[in-house]
This record gives structure tokens, sequence and C-alpha cells, in this order.
């Protein structure tokens, strides 16, 4: 709850909450959004010339250690045209990464085995190692506690940084393509919502 206050507050909203005893509770988002016009829906036209490269699905990996965190995020990207590689620790992410090229990364910060933030230092340090081009890597963490955050990630390391040897499985983690998918008017969040809790 305490991220969703910040949320709102960062937005010029609130959250409150009313309760009553032996009734439950009432969780009250209040946000101050402007009513405007829906936007023209104007399918998109593929440009013959661009090249193909922007034509094919987004190559998506994943890195979390939690199955419902990886189903939400797949729920989440079904929306856009992606192709998702899953992995479940960031050893997986690193091999993953040296077997295929990708487009974005999402790596969970605390996973088993290693941990995202050792991943995408091994990350920056194999990109380093070939020259390739830094792929984007947005770092996810449940962790509202600021304290917990580091401070700095070296993701620039000296090109003469040798990598660390990491084994390689000759098998990638298999990838998913998602289809995109238009969201009804029931799935639009509305401007003020209330969540009942019910006790048990």
């Amino acid at each position: 709850l305490s991220i969703f206050r910040q949320l709102a507050e960062m937005m010029g909203g609130d959250l409150d909450c009313e309760s009553e005893p032996g009734g439950g509770s009432a969780f009250i988002l209040t946000l101050p959004l402007s009513v405007c016009e829906a936007p023209a829906q104007n399918e998109p036209q593929a440009d013959p010339e661009a090249p193909a490269r922007l034509r094919r699905p987004v190559r998506v990996l994943v890195a979390d250690d939690h199955p419902t965190n990886r189903r939400v995020i797949e729920l989440i990207l079904a929306q856009a045209s992606v192709e998702l590689c899953m992995v479940e620790n960031g050893e997986e992410a690193v091999d993953a990464f040296r077997l295929r090229s990708f487009d974005l990364v999402l790596m969970d910060m605390q996973m088993p085995v290693m941990d995202g933030l050792t991943a995408t230092r091994e990350i920056r340090l194999h990109e380093s190692a070939t020259g390739a081009a830094r792929t984007p890597i947005v770092m996810l963490t449940a962790n509202a506690m600021r304290a917990a955050w580091p401070e700095r990630i070296p993701i620039w390391p000296s090109r003469s940084t040798p990598p660390n040897c990491w084994r390689s499985s000759s098998t990638p983690p298999p990838c998913r393509r998602s289809t995109p998918r238009r969201r009804d008017s029931a799935e639009r969040s509305p401007i003020r919502s209330q969540a009942v809790a019910h006790p048990s």
C-alpha cells in the first residue's frame, strides 16, 4: 500500500482507506484526471522500406525467479508484438544472452544462483568483450525501501576487462511470441476505483 500511495501522490492524487469493524475495508484511489477525446484509431501502415529489424517482434529477455511475476509480465507484454524468453535466475539470463541477441532485458534484482546486479555486470562485460551495442536493461524489484537500492551499477566496464567464464547451455531457453490483443472498456482503469477486502 505504501508503493500505491507514493504513486498516487506523484500523480497529484491520494489513496485513502475506510474501515468498518466486522465489515471490511475500502481502499479509494483519487486522481485529478481531465476528460479528453478518445484518440483516432488509425491502424499503422507498414513501411515497405523499413529495415526488417523494425518489422520483426521485439525480443525481450525476462529474468525472474517467481512464476507469478513472469506470468504478470507475459500478460502485460501480450498487448504488443514481442518474443519472450523466460529464465528463472541471473545465471540463466547470462547464458541466454550469450546465445541470442535481445532488444530489451527485464531483470529482477534478487534471484537465487545469481542476482540481477551480478547478471547485469556479466552482460555488460560480455558486450564489452564482443564489441556489441549496449542492450537496454530494466531492473525490477518489489523492495520499496530506498536503502536497499544500489547507489550505482557499473554498466560501462573497461573493454580491457576480461569477462568471467560462465557455462553456456547448448540449448537456449524457449521463446514465445505474444499476440497483441485489444483492451475493452471493462479492462481500462477507472478514474476512481474501490476495492473492498472482507475479513475471512
